[in-house]
């Protein structure tokens, strides 16, 4: 696997050349600081553009086009990562090698013609295929309010992060959906081509210098590519414990607890907590699961996740009315556990494994390869043969050491059963 990074000067080209795959695989990415009111503008984008463009004006000739390249996949994406948030758009199809001269040239085309040639009338996007778009994401956004997980785990973000992007909804806001017109829109279109920062990827047993001149004629713009920030969110200091209680009128109850760490070193946050939080809570040989669930069938369901941009461990449970007084102690009893060192060196021992697995899985999906190298690039994440490297460096004396840096910031209880 050879990689290389291009200046096009209004972009960064990043090309991956392997031949372990027979497709070829593109992502762009759109990054700029995140504003709570540009979130639904971003999510639109992720979607309206690969539905037509000004020469596949219905999404019945734009599929004929895909087939006529060989049946080409695309796709189109909108999240949050930490301050900054991301539109993708990814494009995956069969290497010439496997089809006829010049595919992946007209294939690469295809995706920069939906990005570049949007189908305009009057300044702003065709009605139909605007509202066809509004619609799908006013359904999606219905949906989160109607999903007792989703909705508890945006509301703990929104009280752990008061004041940060943590606590905006990457998903979009449905009471401020309707401010967004067609033409409002696509204004923003051209502030997201003229000023994200862009990066672009491609992956697979291709002519980098060939790949290279097809973005070179097809620059997005002629100023240069912003430079980029931290990505890292600096929560506010950890803080007296609070409390939150509501009810939705859900049948079962949600459980979110999350946690703030401080001082964290760069090696405790990549890896050490990856560990910690395995054990704690990764999976069903972890200490919650044998405590809450095992032991004193509290739960439906229970795990712990981390997020390294937020420096954030989250403890998600499905439980009973009845039963959150006795969950909350357990888990706090868990946390406890892992600061006095109560657990077994398998675990660990588990963990390197599990890690090391999922890391050589990586080379086996060529957006996965790419999203290595991003946060590689953005947030100074190890590649894949550093990480199962660096893992194995981790000891039950660094576990116990960052458990010690972990506190409890936050109760958040989703109560089942309506108000009356």
């Amino acid at each position: 696997m050879n990689y290389k990074k291009y200046d096009l000067e209004s972009s960064n080209l990043h090309v991956i050349k392997t031949d372990k795959f027979k497709t070829v695989a593109v992502r762009i990415y759109f990054k700029r600081k995140l504003k709570k009111d540009e979130i639904n503008y971003r999510n639109m984008l992720s979607d309206i553009l690969l539905e037509s463009n000004s020469q596949y004006k219905t999404r019945r000739q734009l599929q004929i086009q895909k087939e006529e390249l060989y049946n080409i996949s695309l796709s189109g994406s909108s999240y949050k990562s930490g301050e900054y948030t991301f539109i993708t758009y990814s494009m995956s199809f069969l290497n010439e090698k496997y089809t006829e001269p010049n595919m992946n040239e007209k294939s690469i085309e295809l995706l920069l013609d939906l990005i570049q040639k949007p189908y305009i009338d009057d300044n702003k996007f065709d009605l139909e295929t605007f509202n066809y778009t509004k619609d799908g994401l006013k359904n999606f956004l219905v949906s989160i309010d109607e999903n007792p997980d989703r909705l508890a785990a945006i509301r703990l973000e929104e009280e752990m992060g008061e004041n940060t992007p943590l606590a905006y909804r990457a998903s979009g806001y449905l009471d401020t959906l309707d401010e967004v017109t067609s033409e409002k829109l696509y204004e923003y279109y051209k502030s997201m081509i003229e000023n994200d920062i862009i990066d672009i990827f491609v992956i697979g047993d291709i002519d980098e210098e060939k790949i290279k001149q097809i973005f070179e004629k097809r620059k997005f713009r002629d100023k240069k590519n912003p430079k980029t920030e931290s990505h890292f969110v600096k929560l506010e200091d950890t803080r007296k414990e609070k409390e939150i209680i509501e009810n939705k009128g859900f049948v079962q109850s949600k459980l979110k607890m999350g946690f703030k760490m401080s001082e964290l070193d760069d090696f405790e946050r990549k890896y050490v907590m990856i560990a910690y939080n395995f054990i704690l809570g990764g999976g069903n040989d972890s200490k919650l699961f044998r405590e809450v669930r095992e032991k004193n069938s509290l739960c439906y369901y229970i795990s712990s996740s981390y997020s390294n941009l937020y420096q954030m461990l989250t403890v998600s449970a499905g439980i009973a009315n009845d039963s959150y007084e006795k969950t909350v102690s357990l888990v706090k009893k868990a946390i406890q556990e892992m600061k006095d060192g109560d657990f077994d060196d398998d675990d660990l021992e588990e963990v390197k494994s599990i890690y090391k697995n999922t890391c050589l899985s990586f080379y086996d999906n060529p957006f996965d390869i790419i999203n290595s190298y991003l946060v590689h690039e953005y947030l100074d994440y190890d590649l894949i043969e550093d990480k199962i490297k660096n893992i194995q460096k981790v000891t039950k004396e660094d576990i116990i050491k960052v458990a010690s840096k972990i506190k409890l910031d936050t109760v958040y209880f989703l109560e089942g059963g309506s108000d009356e």
